[in-house]
């Protein structure tokens, strides 16, 4: 199966070491949070991994919600930040952080629900990755995700628009609803999701 390699641990690494504060805050991705992100799609008590969790925010906010919350990152950087947070939270014996490859991490049939919120996934490995959520989902478990759209990059010089941080350099690493719809159907197994 395809992986990212390490020259995107080393990146992430980098990214995730410059600095001992959270780089992108310690809220929740606002839309995973909000009346249209998990909580409509995963009943609380679910089994939820989120692939490329960064430095964990998003799946401490799951824990604290009710989920059976894991987190999965390459960096393992991001995966020791992720701990820290946890545990300041009081939380580090409830969440499992793992360093693995979001296109090859997981059990069979494993989650009620994938949470993948901006991860940046070039495009020869777009395939393993929606083939490995598909893997790892229980049969009717939900993908909750938040991509950045080709239009991002784009935009990125506009002086009207206000980016702040992150988001990928080039439109491979982006998604378009219409592409992952056409991926998503060439799997066996039906996959319910949310792309934004």
């Amino acid at each position: 199966m395809a992986s990212a390699g390490a020259g995107a641990a080393a990146k992430w690494n980098e990214r995730y070491g410059e600095t001992p504060s959270m780089r992108y805050g310690e809220a929740a991705n606002a839309w995973l949070a909000g009346p249209d992100g998990v909580k409509k799609f995963v009943p609380k008590g679910g089994r939820v991994i989120e692939l490329a969790s960064g430095e964990g925010r998003n799946t401490v906010w799951l824990a604290e919600q009710g989920y059976k919350a894991e987190g999965v990152d390459i960096s393992s950087a991001g995966v020791l930040k992720s701990r820290a947070f946890a545990d300041s939270r009081g939380l580090a014996d409830t969440i499992k952080f793992s360093e693995g490859d979001a296109t090859s991490f997981g059990e069979d049939d494993a989650f009620d629900g994938v949470v993948c919120v901006f991860a940046h996934v070039p495009t020869p490995l777009k395939a393993a990755l929606l083939a490995n959520i598909v893997r790892i989902l229980k049969p009717g478990g939900h993908l909750v995700g938040e991509w950045y759209t080709p239009t991002h990059v784009e935009r990125k010089d506009d002086p009207a628009v206000e980016w702040g941080f992150g988001g990928p350099p080039t439109k491979d690493a982006c998604e378009t609803s219409p592409a992952a719809a056409a991926r998503g159907e060439a799997i066996a197994r039906p996959l319910a999701r949310q792309i934004v």
